[in-house]
């Protein structure tokens, strides 16, 4: 698994977490996205995450520190090596962080279709450096600024104003590559009506629905992420396609696992009941593929979530036999993280006696 994770991504991780640009990443700057991908996490709990990421308590962190962070050691030939003690946990966690920043990582399974950075049917849209506050007059980067701080009357207001000076509102951030709608997706259910208009009225638009930023992601997978229901809801409906994934293989369902949201999994898994476009081959696709560590969304299920969730995927077909590319299926990853409930279920959908 480490030929996935290098140390040239480490590095461009810290350097996407370096928000001020001196070069170096502070606790503030490791709390931002930390918190993004935890966040239930207390203040407490992060104060000893940081204790363990800063070893030498320099108040920064170090490649080195984010390499041992992650259960890796750097070698003399300056290539990461795992350590015996090294959890999957950590990887996952590794992974989740990348995608978080936007670095992509050295996928080692071609057979994994990815996300094109822009597919084929999407126009290249302009693109602003959302770091450099918008000027009067700059009104798609105010537009991009409202969406980034979730302001729905705001972004209306600049909907409006650009539709007035015959501007469109299709733009992205050159950092991420996230347009509005990908911005919008993490505030989701508190801005419905400014993502309606944006469809509704943003002309091409509705075309970007499906449109991938930097890691990949979508906005159906913000919404996921985040945990939005009611947006994810409206985005499925004006055809967000939940089969696209991301640059570490991730399909939405995957995302929605990883969120521990039982409410979207629901959701996603019933989508052929739902959409006449959306067949059950095409769910039988979604609820199969592996990401870039060969795992289903059914490992991540029985590695994080409850056993609630591992029965849904059950229910909807999930193969609990699937191996990842380091030999764990489903079960074996609920043994590591002491989820007995679920590897018992996965035990008895293989025909095998739970273990007593």
């Amino acid at each position: 698994m480490a030929e996935t994770i290098s140390k040239d991504m480490l590095k461009k991780m810290l350097k996407n977490m370096d928000v001020n640009g001196d070069g170096k990443v502070d606790k503030n700057e490791f709390n931002a996205p930390y918190m993004k991908l935890f966040p239930s996490t207390t203040e407490k709990q992060f104060d000893d995450v940081w204790a363990a990421v800063d070893s030498d308590k320099s108040g920064d962190v170090s490649v080195e520190e984010l390499a041992d962070f992650y259960g890796f050691t750097i070698g003399e030939n300056g290539e990461l090596e795992e350590k015996p003690e090294m959890s999957d946990e950590q990887i996952l966690e590794a992974l989740a962080m990348a995608a978080e920043l936007s670095v992509v990582p050295e996928v080692s399974h071609p057979e994994i279709k990815k996300t094109e950075k822009r597919a084929s049917q999407i126009e290249r849209v302009k693109a602003f450096k959302c770091s450099i506050m918008a000027k009067e007059g700059d009104l798609e980067k105010e537009l991009l600024e409202e969406c980034l701080l979730g302001n729905a009357k705001g972004v209306i207001e600049c909907i409006d104003k650009l539709k007035e000076a015959e501007r469109s509102v299709r733009c992205e951030c050159h950092e991420k590559g996230e347009m509005p709608l990908h911005k919008l997706a993490r505030f989701g259910d508190k801005c419905l009506d400014a993502v309606r208009k944006l469809l509704e009225e943003g002309g091409k638009a509705r075309e970007d629905i499906n449109y991938p930023d930097n890691s990949g992601k979508t906005p159906l997978h913000w919404a996921a992420e985040y945990k939005q229901p009611l947006l994810f809801k409206l985005l499925l409906g004006q055809g967000a396609n939940p089969l696209i994934t991301s640059q570490v293989g991730w399909t939405v369902l995957h995302t929605a696992v990883h969120s521990n949201s039982i409410e979207l999994v629901g959701l996603l898994l019933n989508l052929d009941k739902e959409r006449a476009t959306f067949s059950k081959q095409q769910k039988e696709q979604l609820v199969r593929h592996t990401d870039g560590q060969g795992r289903t969304a059914l490992h991540l299920a029985a590695f994080k979530a409850d056993e609630n969730m591992v029965q849904l995927l059950l229910d909807h077909g999930a193969d609990p036999r699937g191996q990842d590319t380091a030999g764990n299926n489903a079960g074996a990853l609920a043994t590591k993280t002491g989820r007995r409930r679920s590897r018992d279920l996965l035990d008895i959908h293989m025909g095998v006696a739970p273990a007593k």
